[in-house]
């Protein structure tokens, strides 16, 4: 962090630099970041952010460049947090910010990182597929199987995966990982920091069943794991699946979202 002092005619005011490092390979996310970096340098003259992007999903092999060269950033994106906290690269969040958002991450009870946004995962589904066989919302993962049989036996496709080769395992494994571990043990994760537990325990390997039992049935989309999420919306509006466990970006795209709305 760089402090320089700009004087005018009547006062001299502190001019504080921070450098940000952010992911650059979605230019969505791009745009947002420099907009709010605009948006908050305009609401604080006396701060100046100098920005730049990995141009990657990721900024880990970006920061490890900028260590070499001593250009280490003030704030960045992160997502191996404990391995930096634990070489000691990173600095404890005050309370008076980290007590501002949930989700924080702590590490020997000091908070080192901060979620960069939140969301809700969900099924979207086809509404055309299931007022045709009068299908009712399901209310538990029990209900949503049966419907999955349902459509199997009337030779609908159930589900689709993809739209993002990086993620599209990565929604049902962390719905199986909440299901099936976080609610029975709503500290594990901060056992795991401990080592208490394994990713070998009972309660993982039932994980990892659940997760092989739905992708073995025969209810996935043939090759959906390597559509786009434009050529998956696309196959929805065109009936060749009924479901698919995603974000709700998926309705940014250019499609039909009408007969996918949910």
């Amino acid at each position: 962090m760089k402090e320089v002092k700009a004087e005018d005619s009547e006062s001299i005011e502190d001019i504080v630099e921070l450098s940000l490092l952010y992911s650059g390979s979605d230019v969505t996310w791009v745009a947002a970041i420099e907009t709010l970096c605009d948006e908050f340098m305009a609401q604080n003259p006396n701060i100046i952010i100098n920005t730049e992007n990995s141009g990657e999903a990721n900024c880990e092999n970006e920061l490890k460049v900028k260590e070499a060269l001593d250009e280490f950033p003030d704030i960045f994106e992160l997502e191996n947090v404990d391995a930096f906290a634990d070489a000691g690269k990173l600095g404890a969040i005050d309370a008076e910010v980290s007590n501002m958002v949930t989700n924080v991450i702590v590490i020997n009870k000091k908070s080192y990182g901060l979620p960069i946004y939140a969301t809700t995962n969900g099924v979207i589904y086809n509404k055309n597929i299931f007022k045709k066989y009068d299908l009712e919302i399901p209310d538990s993962y029990e209900e949503f199987i049966q419907i999955c049989d349902t459509l199997k036996a009337e030779g609908i496709c159930p589900l689709a995966i993809g739209g993002n080769q990086e993620e599209n395992m990565t929604y049902w494994l962390n719905y199986f990982f909440q299901k099936d571990i976080m609610e029975e043990n709503p500290d594990w994760l901060e056992m795991r920091k401990e080592r208490s537990v394994k990713f070998t325990s009972a309660e993982s390997i039932h994980m990892l069943e659940d997760l092989k039992e739905l992708f073995s049935k025969g209810y996935i989309l043939e090759d959906s794991e390597n559509m786009t999420e434009n050529q998956i919306v696309t196959r929805m509006t065109e009936n060749q699946f009924a479901m698919i466990y995603a974000g709700p970006w998926l309705f940014t795209k250019p499609a039909n979202k009408k007969s996918i709305a949910n």
